[in-house]
Protein backbone atom coordinates (compact mmCIF):
# COMPACT_ATOMS: atom_id res chain seq x y z
CA UNK A 1 0.00 0.00 0.00
CA UNK A 2 1.41 3.31 -1.06
CA UNK A 3 1.86 6.18 1.36
CA UNK A 4 -0.77 8.18 -0.53
CA UNK A 5 -3.42 5.44 -0.08
CA UNK A 6 -2.57 5.16 3.61
CA UNK A 7 -3.11 8.90 4.04
CA UNK A 8 -6.48 8.65 2.21
CA UNK A 9 -7.61 5.81 4.49
CA UNK A 10 -6.58 7.75 7.61
CA UNK A 11 -8.46 10.86 6.38
CA UNK A 12 -11.53 8.75 5.56
CA UNK A 13 -11.45 7.19 9.02
CA UNK A 14 -11.17 10.60 10.68
CA UNK A 15 -14.10 11.92 8.63
CA UNK A 16 -16.14 8.87 9.68
CA UNK A 17 -15.38 9.56 13.34
CA UNK A 18 -16.34 13.21 12.90
CA UNK A 19 -19.62 12.27 11.17
CA UNK A 20 -20.62 9.55 13.63
CA UNK A 21 -19.45 11.01 16.93
CA UNK A 22 -18.32 14.61 16.97
CA UNK A 23 -20.99 16.25 14.76
CA UNK A 24 -24.02 14.59 16.46
CA UNK A 25 -22.63 15.60 19.85
CA UNK A 26 -22.04 19.14 18.62
CA UNK A 27 -25.58 19.33 17.19
CA UNK A 28 -27.01 17.96 20.42
CA UNK A 29 -25.06 20.49 22.45
CA UNK A 30 -26.18 23.33 20.14
CA UNK A 31 -29.81 22.16 20.37
CA UNK A 32 -29.63 22.02 24.16
CA UNK A 33 -28.20 25.53 24.34
CA UNK A 34 -30.76 27.06 21.96
CA UNK A 35 -33.98 25.26 22.88
CA UNK A 36 -34.51 27.21 26.11
CA UNK A 37 -35.45 30.83 26.49
CA UNK A 38 -32.82 33.12 27.93
CA UNK A 39 -35.58 34.95 29.83
CA UNK A 40 -36.36 34.18 33.45
CA UNK A 41 -38.35 30.94 33.28
CA UNK A 42 -39.96 31.27 36.69
CA UNK A 43 -43.70 31.89 36.26
CA UNK A 44 -44.74 30.41 39.59
CA UNK A 45 -46.71 33.12 41.40
CA UNK A 46 -47.15 32.91 45.13
CA UNK A 47 -49.29 35.04 47.40
CA UNK A 48 -48.11 36.19 50.80
CA UNK A 49 -49.11 34.01 53.74
CA UNK A 50 -51.64 36.63 54.83
CA UNK A 51 -53.18 36.89 51.34
CA UNK A 52 -53.32 33.11 51.02
CA UNK A 53 -55.06 32.81 54.38
CA UNK A 54 -57.60 35.51 53.48
CA UNK A 55 -58.24 33.97 50.05
CA UNK A 56 -58.78 30.51 51.51
CA UNK A 57 -61.35 31.91 53.96
CA UNK A 58 -63.24 33.86 51.29
CA UNK A 59 -63.23 30.87 48.93
CA UNK A 60 -65.07 28.77 51.53
CA UNK A 61 -68.16 30.95 51.12
CA UNK A 62 -69.85 30.75 47.72
CA UNK A 63 -72.87 33.03 47.52
CA UNK A 64 -73.71 32.14 43.93
CA UNK A 65 -76.64 29.88 43.10
CA UNK A 66 -76.38 27.06 40.58
CA UNK A 67 -79.21 25.33 38.70
CA UNK A 68 -77.82 21.95 37.64
CA UNK A 69 -80.76 21.24 35.31
CA UNK A 70 -80.22 24.44 33.35
CA UNK A 71 -76.44 24.43 33.90
CA UNK A 72 -76.78 28.06 34.97
CA UNK A 73 -75.04 30.01 37.73
CA UNK A 74 -76.28 33.35 39.10
CA UNK A 75 -74.50 35.96 41.19
CA UNK A 76 -75.65 39.05 43.10
CA UNK A 77 -72.38 40.94 43.55
CA UNK A 78 -69.17 41.17 41.52
CA UNK A 79 -65.96 40.86 43.60
CA UNK A 80 -63.57 43.80 43.22
CA UNK A 81 -60.50 42.97 45.31
CA UNK A 82 -57.56 40.74 44.42
CA UNK A 83 -58.41 38.42 47.31
CA UNK A 84 -62.09 38.23 46.31
CA UNK A 85 -61.27 37.67 42.65
CA UNK A 86 -58.66 34.99 43.38
CA UNK A 87 -61.21 33.25 45.61
CA UNK A 88 -63.79 33.42 42.80
CA UNK A 89 -61.20 32.08 40.36
CA UNK A 90 -60.66 29.04 42.57
CA UNK A 91 -64.38 28.52 43.11
CA UNK A 92 -65.09 28.56 39.38
CA UNK A 93 -62.62 25.84 38.38
CA UNK A 94 -65.52 23.98 36.72
CA UNK A 95 -66.46 27.10 34.76
CA UNK A 96 -63.19 27.39 32.86
CA UNK A 97 -63.40 28.83 29.36
CA UNK A 98 -64.23 26.03 26.93
CA UNK A 99 -61.94 25.50 23.93
CA UNK A 100 -63.54 25.06 20.52
CA UNK A 101 -62.03 22.22 18.53
CA UNK A 102 -60.11 22.69 15.31
CA UNK A 103 -62.07 22.68 12.05
CA UNK A 104 -65.28 24.34 13.27
CA UNK A 105 -66.83 27.44 11.67
CA UNK A 106 -65.37 30.48 13.36
CA UNK A 107 -68.83 32.06 13.33
CA UNK A 108 -71.95 29.98 13.89
CA UNK A 109 -75.53 30.93 13.08
CA UNK A 110 -77.58 27.80 13.67
CA UNK A 111 -78.45 26.15 16.99
CA UNK A 112 -77.05 22.74 17.93
CA UNK A 113 -76.94 20.46 20.97
CA UNK A 114 -73.13 20.18 20.91
CA UNK A 115 -70.91 23.26 20.72
CA UNK A 116 -67.87 22.06 22.63
CA UNK A 117 -66.39 18.70 23.71
CA UNK A 118 -67.85 19.33 27.17
CA UNK A 119 -71.37 19.17 25.70
CA UNK A 120 -70.72 15.64 24.47
CA UNK A 121 -70.12 14.45 28.04
CA UNK A 122 -73.01 16.32 29.63
CA UNK A 123 -75.55 14.09 31.37
CA UNK A 124 -79.22 14.95 31.70
CA UNK A 125 -81.14 17.48 29.65
CA UNK A 126 -79.47 18.80 26.50
CA UNK A 127 -79.90 22.41 25.41
CA UNK A 128 -80.00 23.83 21.90
CA UNK A 129 -77.24 26.45 21.71
CA UNK A 130 -75.39 28.74 19.35
CA UNK A 131 -72.47 31.10 19.86
CA UNK A 132 -71.45 34.65 19.04
CA UNK A 133 -67.98 36.20 18.83
CA UNK A 134 -67.61 38.89 21.50
CA UNK A 135 -63.90 39.77 21.51
CA UNK A 136 -60.82 39.23 19.34
CA UNK A 137 -57.37 39.23 20.91
CA UNK A 138 -54.13 39.46 18.96
CA UNK A 139 -50.76 38.50 20.41
CA UNK A 140 -47.58 40.52 20.04
CA UNK A 141 -44.06 40.30 21.42
CA UNK A 142 -41.48 42.97 22.22
CA UNK A 143 -38.38 43.07 20.03
CA UNK A 144 -36.19 42.62 23.10
CA UNK A 145 -38.17 39.50 24.07
CA UNK A 146 -37.88 38.06 20.57
CA UNK A 147 -34.14 37.80 21.16
CA UNK A 148 -34.75 35.58 24.19
CA UNK A 149 -36.77 33.04 22.20
CA UNK A 150 -35.08 29.70 21.48
CA UNK A 151 -33.08 30.05 18.28
CA UNK A 152 -34.58 26.99 16.61
CA UNK A 153 -38.25 27.72 17.34
CA UNK A 154 -38.08 31.53 17.07
CA UNK A 155 -39.35 31.70 13.46
CA UNK A 156 -42.21 29.28 14.23
CA UNK A 157 -43.36 31.30 17.23
CA UNK A 158 -43.21 34.69 15.52
CA UNK A 159 -45.06 33.36 12.45
CA UNK A 160 -47.82 31.99 14.68
CA UNK A 161 -48.21 35.35 16.44
CA UNK A 162 -48.33 37.21 13.12
CA UNK A 163 -51.01 34.96 11.62
CA UNK A 164 -53.36 33.91 14.45
CA UNK A 165 -55.73 35.49 16.97
CA UNK A 166 -57.97 34.41 19.84
CA UNK A 167 -61.73 34.63 19.34
CA UNK A 168 -63.66 34.81 22.62
CA UNK A 169 -67.28 33.75 22.21
CA UNK A 170 -70.51 33.70 24.21
CA UNK A 171 -72.94 30.80 24.33
CA UNK A 172 -76.61 31.54 23.70
CA UNK A 173 -79.32 28.98 24.38
CA UNK A 174 -82.84 28.70 23.07
CA UNK A 175 -85.53 27.92 25.63
CA UNK A 176 -87.29 24.76 24.42
CA UNK A 177 -90.70 26.00 25.57
CA UNK A 178 -90.70 29.74 24.94
CA UNK A 179 -88.09 29.92 22.13
CA UNK A 180 -86.54 32.80 24.10
CA UNK A 181 -82.80 33.29 23.69
CA UNK A 182 -80.91 32.92 26.97
CA UNK A 183 -77.35 34.16 27.54
CA UNK A 184 -75.07 31.62 29.21
CA UNK A 185 -72.28 32.58 31.60
CA UNK A 186 -69.44 30.21 30.67
CA UNK A 187 -67.36 31.55 27.74
CA UNK A 188 -65.80 29.71 24.83
CA UNK A 189 -62.73 30.49 22.77
CA UNK A 190 -61.15 29.50 19.48
CA UNK A 191 -57.97 30.15 17.55
CA UNK A 192 -58.60 32.01 14.29
CA UNK A 193 -56.33 32.77 11.37
CA UNK A 194 -56.12 36.17 9.70
CA UNK A 195 -56.01 34.72 6.19
CA UNK A 196 -57.88 31.84 4.61
CA UNK A 197 -61.23 30.33 5.48
CA UNK A 198 -63.02 31.44 8.68
CA UNK A 199 -62.42 28.14 10.48
CA UNK A 200 -61.10 27.42 13.97
CA UNK A 201 -57.43 26.44 14.12
CA UNK A 202 -55.31 24.08 16.20
CA UNK A 203 -54.50 25.22 19.74
CA UNK A 204 -50.98 25.98 20.91
CA UNK A 205 -50.43 24.77 24.46
CA UNK A 206 -49.18 28.05 25.92
CA UNK A 207 -52.17 29.96 24.50
CA UNK A 208 -54.60 27.25 25.64
CA UNK A 209 -53.21 27.46 29.20
CA UNK A 210 -53.65 31.23 29.18
CA UNK A 211 -57.23 31.00 27.88
CA UNK A 212 -58.10 28.43 30.53
CA UNK A 213 -57.42 31.17 33.08
CA UNK A 214 -60.65 32.81 31.88
CA UNK A 215 -63.56 31.81 34.10
CA UNK A 216 -67.30 32.39 33.94
CA UNK A 217 -68.49 33.83 37.27
CA UNK A 218 -72.21 33.75 36.54
CA UNK A 219 -75.23 35.65 35.27
CA UNK A 220 -75.47 38.87 37.27
CA UNK A 221 -78.83 39.57 38.84
CA UNK A 222 -78.06 42.17 41.50
CA UNK A 223 -80.59 44.90 42.08
CA UNK A 224 -83.78 44.81 40.06
CA UNK A 225 -83.95 46.89 36.90
CA UNK A 226 -86.87 47.66 34.62
CA UNK A 227 -85.22 46.30 31.47
CA UNK A 228 -85.18 42.72 30.20
CA UNK A 229 -81.40 42.48 29.82
CA UNK A 230 -79.08 39.59 30.68
CA UNK A 231 -75.53 40.08 31.93
CA UNK A 232 -72.75 37.48 32.10
CA UNK A 233 -69.63 38.21 34.17
CA UNK A 234 -66.24 36.77 33.14
CA UNK A 235 -62.97 36.81 35.06
CA UNK A 236 -59.61 37.15 33.32
CA UNK A 237 -56.58 36.17 35.40
CA UNK A 238 -53.13 36.59 33.89
CA UNK A 239 -49.51 36.40 34.92
CA UNK A 240 -48.24 39.94 34.45
CA UNK A 241 -44.71 41.31 34.41
CA UNK A 242 -43.65 44.82 33.40
CA UNK A 243 -40.25 46.37 32.88
CA UNK A 244 -38.54 46.67 36.23
CA UNK A 245 -40.49 43.81 37.85
CA UNK A 246 -38.32 40.89 38.96
CA UNK A 247 -41.17 38.39 39.27
CA UNK A 248 -44.62 38.17 37.64
CA UNK A 249 -47.79 38.84 39.63
CA UNK A 250 -51.40 37.91 39.02
CA UNK A 251 -53.58 40.60 37.52
CA UNK A 252 -57.37 40.34 37.54
CA UNK A 253 -59.70 41.96 34.99
CA UNK A 254 -63.38 41.51 34.20
CA UNK A 255 -65.35 40.87 31.05
CA UNK A 256 -69.05 41.71 30.86
CA UNK A 257 -71.33 40.32 28.15
CA UNK A 258 -74.57 42.32 28.10
CA UNK A 259 -77.55 41.09 26.08
CA UNK A 260 -80.71 43.07 25.34
CA UNK A 261 -83.77 42.09 23.29
CA UNK A 262 -83.00 43.11 19.72
CA UNK A 263 -84.95 46.10 18.45
CA UNK A 264 -84.55 44.82 14.89
CA UNK A 265 -84.72 41.03 14.60
CA UNK A 266 -84.62 40.93 10.78
CA UNK A 267 -81.07 39.59 11.03
CA UNK A 268 -82.45 36.57 12.87
CA UNK A 269 -80.77 37.41 16.18
CA UNK A 270 -83.14 37.89 19.08
CA UNK A 271 -80.45 39.48 21.27
CA UNK A 272 -78.32 42.57 20.83
CA UNK A 273 -74.92 42.14 22.47
CA UNK A 274 -72.48 44.61 24.03
CA UNK A 275 -69.08 43.64 25.40
CA UNK A 276 -67.23 45.40 28.20
CA UNK A 277 -63.79 44.70 29.61
CA UNK A 278 -61.73 46.32 32.33
CA UNK A 279 -58.03 47.11 32.28
CA UNK A 280 -55.35 48.70 34.47
CA UNK A 281 -56.53 46.59 37.41
CA UNK A 282 -60.21 47.44 36.92
CA UNK A 283 -59.74 51.21 36.94
CA UNK A 284 -60.75 51.54 33.27
CA UNK A 285 -63.80 50.18 31.44
CA UNK A 286 -63.91 49.57 27.69
CA UNK A 287 -67.06 49.24 25.58
CA UNK A 288 -67.14 47.20 22.37
CA UNK A 289 -70.19 47.46 20.12
CA UNK A 290 -71.03 44.07 18.67
CA UNK A 291 -72.75 44.58 15.36
CA UNK A 292 -71.76 42.59 12.30
CA UNK A 293 -68.62 40.85 13.60
CA UNK A 294 -65.83 40.80 11.04
CA UNK A 295 -62.69 38.68 11.12
CA UNK A 296 -59.62 40.89 11.73
CA UNK A 297 -57.07 41.03 8.92
CA UNK A 298 -54.02 41.56 11.13
CA UNK A 299 -52.95 41.77 14.78
CA UNK A 300 -53.49 45.54 14.88
CA UNK A 301 -57.13 45.06 13.83
CA UNK A 302 -58.06 42.98 16.89
CA UNK A 303 -60.18 44.39 19.72
CA UNK A 304 -57.25 43.85 22.06
CA UNK A 305 -53.56 43.27 21.46
CA UNK A 306 -51.75 41.57 24.32
CA UNK A 307 -47.98 41.81 24.47
CA UNK A 308 -46.67 38.49 25.79
CA UNK A 309 -43.44 36.77 26.70
CA UNK A 310 -42.82 33.02 26.49
CA UNK A 311 -40.72 31.63 29.32
CA UNK A 312 -40.98 27.85 29.42
CA UNK A 313 -40.89 25.31 26.60
CA UNK A 314 -41.70 21.70 25.86
CA UNK A 315 -41.16 19.29 22.93
CA UNK A 316 -37.40 19.96 23.05
CA UNK A 317 -37.92 23.69 22.88
CA UNK A 318 -40.23 23.76 19.87
CA UNK A 319 -43.45 24.69 21.72
CA UNK A 320 -43.89 27.42 24.35
CA UNK A 321 -45.45 26.11 27.54
CA UNK A 322 -46.06 29.22 29.64
CA UNK A 323 -46.81 32.85 28.88
CA UNK A 324 -46.65 36.07 30.84
CA UNK A 325 -48.29 39.35 29.83
CA UNK A 326 -46.19 42.47 29.30
CA UNK A 327 -48.79 44.99 28.15
CA UNK A 328 -52.24 45.48 26.66
CA UNK A 329 -53.58 47.74 23.92
CA UNK A 330 -57.35 48.16 23.72
CA UNK A 331 -59.18 49.20 20.55
CA UNK A 332 -62.62 49.89 22.02
CA UNK A 333 -65.35 52.25 20.85
CA UNK A 334 -65.39 54.03 24.24
CA UNK A 335 -63.43 54.02 27.51
CA UNK A 336 -64.58 55.09 30.97
CA UNK A 337 -62.97 55.59 34.38
CA UNK A 338 -64.28 53.37 37.20
CA UNK A 339 -64.28 56.45 39.45
CA UNK A 340 -66.65 58.20 37.02
CA UNK A 341 -68.96 55.17 37.12
CA UNK A 342 -69.08 55.20 40.92
CA UNK A 343 -69.63 58.96 40.96
CA UNK A 344 -72.59 58.65 38.60
CA UNK A 345 -74.12 55.83 40.65
CA UNK A 346 -73.64 57.78 43.88
CA UNK A 347 -75.39 60.82 42.41
CA UNK A 348 -78.20 58.47 41.37
CA UNK A 349 -78.48 57.43 45.04
CA UNK A 350 -77.31 53.89 44.32
CA UNK A 351 -75.04 52.57 47.08
CA UNK A 352 -72.29 50.01 46.66
CA UNK A 353 -70.69 51.30 43.46
CA UNK A 354 -70.62 49.33 40.22
CA UNK A 355 -70.03 45.90 41.88
CA UNK A 356 -73.57 46.07 43.32
CA UNK A 357 -75.16 48.12 40.54
CA UNK A 358 -73.62 46.56 37.46
CA UNK A 359 -76.65 46.78 35.18
CA UNK A 360 -77.19 50.44 36.01
CA UNK A 361 -73.50 51.12 35.33
CA UNK A 362 -73.69 49.29 31.99
CA UNK A 363 -76.80 51.19 30.93
CA UNK A 364 -75.07 54.48 31.80
CA UNK A 365 -72.06 53.59 29.63
CA UNK A 366 -74.21 52.47 26.69
CA UNK A 367 -76.28 55.66 26.89
CA UNK A 368 -73.11 57.79 27.24
CA UNK A 369 -74.19 59.24 30.56
CA UNK A 370 -70.59 58.95 31.77
CA UNK A 371 -67.72 61.04 30.37
CA UNK A 372 -65.45 59.01 28.09
CA UNK A 373 -61.67 58.80 28.17
CA UNK A 374 -59.49 58.94 25.08
CA UNK A 375 -57.91 55.58 24.26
Amino acid sequence: MTMFRKILLIVAFLLLVVGLVILPNARSDYWRKTRDSTANASTVIKMTEEEEEQTAKVALIDESTFDAKLDMRRIQVVPNTNVGLEAAFRQRINDTCELLAEGEPLQLTQFTSVLTPRDSHRTGESHSSTRRAILTVGLDIMESDKKTLPTISRPLITRFLDSHFISLQARIRKDSETEKWVLHYRPMAAIGKFGGLPMTQEWVESVAITVRDIRGLGIYEGKETADDSQTAVLLFRSAWIEEGMRNPAHRYELGIVHARPAEDSRTGDMLELDMFTTSNQRTLWHHFKLGSVKKPKAVAGCDMVATVRFDQYMSDGLQPKSTVSRGLKVNSSATFHSAALDSYLSKSELEGGWPQNLKQAIAAMIEKKIPTVRN
